[in-house]
């Protein structure tokens, strides 16, 4: 059988001998052998852009924009929503984000206060305080994801939306969270 990623085919029995490391570019390859005769080809590249989702990094820097027009600016979900997303948001993981921190926004809040050193939640600036209440909703209630995505997640956002110093003050507060 023959894999074809764009420009690049190899063997499917090669290809079995290297890690797939993408989940759902394994399901894919699964769905797709138990289809298909052994003889057809499989156009991996076709299948995932068809049922492509927004992948959970790019879900995490929309649900910060999000979440700081909101916080910066005093305006509901929806609106902020269809601002960012240029629509109605249909990724779950996103939506998820969103509306997680909202609901759980007093707890989260009051968490990351707990764990901020010579410093006071209200003197945090809206970027790290955002950062914070993402990482926080995750660790505290998204047990399918690891402790360690959500705070590298966080200090990768961070160095790029902060200043130089937003992705080890984040990175402080994450793990002192996790004590």
């Amino acid at each position: 059988m023959l894999v074809f990623f764009d420009d690049f085919c190899e063997n499917y029995l090669e290809m079995a001998l290297y890690p797939v490391t993408c989940y759902h570019l394994k399901q894919v390859l699964l769905e797709q052998l138990f289809k298909k005769n052994q003889d057809e080809p499989v156009f991996l590249n076709r299948y995932l852009k068809e049922n492509e989702t927004m992948k959970r990094r790019t879900a995490r820097e929309k649900s910060f924009q999000i979440l700081f027009q909101m916080d910066v600016n005093d305006i509901p979900p929806k609106e902020a929503i269809e601002h960012v997303m240029d629509g109605p948001a249909d990724d779950a993981f996103l939506t998820d984000l969103v509306y997680g921190v909202i609901e759980h926004k007093q707890e989260i809040d009051e968490k990351i206060d707990e764990n901020l050193e010579n410093w006071t939640f209200n003197r945090l600036a809206s970027v790290e305080r955002t950062l914070l209440r993402i990482a926080a909703y995750e660790l505290s209630y998204k047990e399918d994801v690891p402790s360690s995505v959500a705070i590298n997640e966080a200090i990768e956002l961070a160095n790029s939306y902060g200043d130089e110093k937003s992705g080890r003050f984040i990175n402080g507060v994450l793990s002192k969270m996790l004590k």
